[in-house]
C-alpha cells in the first residue's frame, strides 16, 4: 500500500507492505504481486506491494486467480515511464523540498 505519512514536518509517500503492514525501505527487496484469470489473462482486482519474504502469502486467496509477479524497481520505472515522468522538474517543483 501507498500512504502518506508526516515526518520531519513535511508529508511524504512511503510503501508498505500488503502482508506484513511494515514498511518496505529497499525496493530490491520487495515486489509488486497481481493476479490475471486463468481463461482470460484478464488482471483482477488491485497491485499488492509485498517484501520478497511475504509473497507467498498471496497465493490461493483468489481460487480462480493466477498469480504473477514483477520486481519492485523495474515496477517504478515502468510506471515512471508510463506517465511521462521527468526527475528533474519533479526535484524543482516549488511544492516540493526534495532531499537527495
Amino acid at each position: 500500500m501507498i500512504r502518506m505519512i508526516y515526518e520531519e514536518n513535511e508529508f511524504r509517500p512511503v510503501v508498505e507492505c500488503d502482508v506484513c503492514v511494515q514498511r518496505i525501505d529497499d525496493a530490491a527487496g520487495a515486489n509488486v504481486e497481481f493476479s490475471v484469470d486463468r481463461d482470460t489473462f484478464e488482471p483482477q482486482g488491485r497491485i499488492y506491494f509485498v517484501h520478497k519474504g511475504c509473497s507467498t502469502k498471496l497465493r490461493g486467496t483468489e481460487p480462480t486467480a493466477e498469480w504473477f509477479w514483477q520486481p519492485l524497481e523495474p515496477f517504478l520505472l515502468f510506471l515512471g515511464n508510463s506517465i511521462s515522468f521527468n526527475e528533474t522538474r519533479a526535484k524543482e517543483h516549488p511544492h516540493v523540498r526534495y532531499r537527495g
